[in-house]
């Protein structure tokens, strides 16, 4: 039974006055709980001392906050569990607040909030931070730090819902009312007109309070699966910043951490920015939006992309038409990008020195677009890529006139990271197949066991920004995404690869490889084609999905796996399913003639992989302008070394190399090319290729 220290809609602060407020937020990864969390790393331990010690007098910390204080956590999906002791006495020293810090970290929560504050205008009173709105199936939790004009907030509900103040009566102190509490009632009201869109509903909010000008307005908001962070600080004799941080600790854990003031033996955090809002999701996403409050509805949109391929998408553009050439061209200063692949056979590449070709092309909010990266972009709170525009209206449909069978390039336009079946609402049924970045679904189950992860929904999320290629079974006349919302507690299966190394390209082919009843503890699986590694993943248990960036026009694909006693074994023989009768046979995958396989690794022989014998690596790393490339093979003979841009095209040769048994071979790299031009700088690879068997490393030249 869950117990309430809250009363209904019941959110409380001050009456314009003076107020420094603390906050602190932390969520655990992917339906972990924070107690994992904490038993992996203090950092929970440590952040909850610390906001107790700002819960003090001026004496016993510097930012003292010397009044009431309050923790919460979220236990069981997005219902809150608990608020516990909340009061007007200091938390420094307190040992009702050591009895809360306690229960918190022995709790198996996923999701905790805490305040404290510095004064009020209304005195000996228990003050409720964090406030909680009750919904059927959600309890929003909101935090402020600052002091808003309460009338000024109640005159725009009033003016918006006249009857929302009815239903949700404002809690009334002697003195007065609360301003966090008409803060926090316009932000609902909000987000209850864009129909619990949370993003949309605060968007409209922050745009509606922005012509009162000189408040502090910074807050915390979650619905007890994502974390929405507002950063608005006019007050500067009175520290109301909001930091953030992403953690990993073993075993694959992560957690976001939210706090105004982080602990001093932490303080790897990023510091948010005046009119910003922050969404963190516990896949580990994060989406930055700036310019919030602006009265012309354009908002900046910040995102991070990585070397390589970069599957996105772009709910936040200026109004059409668009020339994608126009946006794209911004990126050129943050990160350098070569070519671009988008719907409707859409491929345009680009040149430092003639620019795009074509020199113009479409771009819109709705669809997928497969950018090539040769390095990546600064993190969001530097210099970063960005777009600005206007949010598009999700409400509206993504597609028409659909056409089962036919493949779709679409962008997930909603804030919350959802899982497929979630996001598809009643359309599931008709979902035939999805493909992402790094996942790939397909609706060919046949029931049998175990499902393999291509029939799963388990670990496959969509998150704001990026984008999928989407095909359904039958005919249907629109379609949108649906913000239904519910937390799963997925237990990823892979994790990246670290011994295998290989080059991405825009597509793939989808492996989903099954238990073998192998005894080798088998790490890391990599898939080859013609001797190069094509592909690999990282195995936290099987079965595990390999997406292999094959050639169409290659070899079959063979396997090689890297074992717990740290070596590498050639896998001589794997079962294919044949997908219409689910029964696995001998075979082979032959790349161009299937969308995805599942295999099942046979014999494995004793002879350590050649891919492992050989030995490659350069140094620096980065380098300019030159750097020295070490190579050696187990075997005499000769090797040939070549060096690609990330475009595939060669740029140095170094032919016919005759090296002696398990030598060690050393060249330098000029960062020039075989014409003697320097190259730019940017990502490059090396192959080693000795008796067909094809090493690849990658290396950074940075001017």
């Amino acid at each position: 039974m869950k117990k309430y220290l809250i009363i209904c809609f019941m959110i409380v602060s001050v009456s314009i006055g003076y107020a420094d407020c603390r906050m602190f937020a932390m969520f655990a990864h992917m339906g972990k709980d924070l107690t994992t969390i904490n038993n992996n790393n203090n950092f929970l331990t440590d952040c909850l001392e610390e906001l107790q010690d700002q819960g003090g007098s001026g004496s016993s910390h510097p930012y003292w906050n010397d009044d009431g204080w309050g923790l919460i956590y979220y236990l069981d999906g997005n219902m809150l569990q608990d608020g516990i002791f909340r009061g007007t006495e200091q938390a420094y020293g307190s040992t009702n607040y050591d009895a809360a810090q306690t229960t918190i970290e022995g709790a198996q929560a996923h999701l905790t909030m805490g305040h404290v504050r510095k004064s009020t205008n209304i005195t000996g009173i228990d003050d409720p931070h964090p406030f909680i709105f009750h919904t059927p199936n959600t309890d929003y939790s909101f935090m402020h730090n600052g002091s808003v004009d309460s009338l000024y907030f109640k005159s725009l509900i009033n003016v918006l819902a006249p009857s929302w103040l009815v239903y949700h009566p404002i809690t009334q102190y002697p003195g007065g009312t609360v301003d966090s509490e008409y803060l926090f009632s316009w932000i609902m009201l909000n987000i209850h007109l864009n129909n619990y869109n949370v993003f949309a509903g605060l968007i409209d909010a922050i745009k509606g309070m922005a012509p009162l000008s000189g408040e502090d307005r910074t807050f915390i908001l979650t619905d007890g699966i994502d974390l929405y962070c507002y950063k608005n600080s006019y007050d500067y004799e009175v520290d109301h910043d909001l930091h953030y941080t992403w953690r990993s600790v073993e075993n694959e854990l992560g957690f976001w951490t939210v706090m105004s003031l982080f602990p001093s033996a932490h303080p790897l955090s990023q510091a948010m920015v005046n009119d910003e809002l922050l969404y963190l999701s516990p896949t580990g996403q994060k989406v930055s939006i700036r310019d919030c409050s602006n009265q012309d509805g354009l908002v900046q949109h910040n995102r991070q992309l990585y070397a390589g391929w970069n599957w996105e998408s772009f709910a936040i553009l200026p109004a059409p038409p668009v020339n994608g050439a126009d946006i794209l061209d911004y990126l050129e200063t943050h990160g350098e990008i070569t070519e671009v692949e988008g719907p409707n056979e859409l491929y345009a590449v680009y040149n430092s020195v003639t620019g795009w070709y074509p020199a113009s092309f479409p771009f819109d909010d709705v669809s997928l677009y497969k950018l090539n990266m040769t390095s990546g972009t600064n993190p969001v709170h530097c210099p970063c890529f960005n777009t600005i525009g206007y949010l598009r209206d999700s409400s509206q449909p993504l597609l028409e006139n659909i056409q089962g069978y036919q493949y779709y390039w679409v962008g997930y336009d909603l804030m919350p990271s959802q899982r497929i079946d979630d996001a598809f609402g009643d359309e599931w049924s008709n979902v035939r197949g999805i493909r992402g970045e790094d996942w790939s679904y397909s609706r060919k189950d046949r029931g049998g066991r175990p499902v393999v992860p291509c029939w799963s929904p388990v670990g496959k999320y969509l998150e704001f920004g990026k984008g999928y290629i989407v095909s359904f079974w039958d005919d249907m006349p629109s379609f949108r995404w649906h913000n239904r919302h519910f937390l799963f507690s997925d237990i990823p299966h892979s994790k990246r690869a670290e011994t295998f190394t290989f080059e991405e390209k825009s597509d793939y082919l989808s492996i989903d490889i099954l238990e073998n009843g192998s005894r080798e503890e088998i790490l890391e699986i990599g898939a080859f084609q013609d001797g190069e590694c094509i592909g690999a993943v990282g195995v936290i248990c099987l079965p595990v999905q390999l997406q292999a960036y094959s050639d169409p026009n290659g070899g079959e694909i063979s396997f090689e796996v890297y074992t717990g006693d740290r070596s590498a074994l050639r896998v001589t023989n794997y079962q294919v399913m044949d997908i219409l009768t689910g029964e696995m046979k001998e075979g082979v995958i032959t790349p161009g003639k299937t969308e995805f396989a599942i295999v099942k690794l046979g014999d494995m022989d004793n002879i350590q992989s050649s891919i492992f014998n050989i030995q490659l690596s350069n140094y620096p790393n980065p380098f300019n302008p030159s750097t020295t490339i070490s190579f050696s093979i187990p075997e005499e003979g000769r090797v040939e070394l070549t060096i690609y841009n990330t475009k595939g095209q060669k740029v140095k040769t170094f032919p016919n190399l005759q090296i002696n048994k398990s030598s060690n071979q050393q060249i330098i790299w000029n960062g020039r090319d075989d014409n003697d031009n320097q190259v730019s700088s940017g990502i490059y690879l090396y192959k080693l290729n000795s008796n067909n068997t094809v090493v690849t490393k990658r290396m950074l030249l940075m001017k």
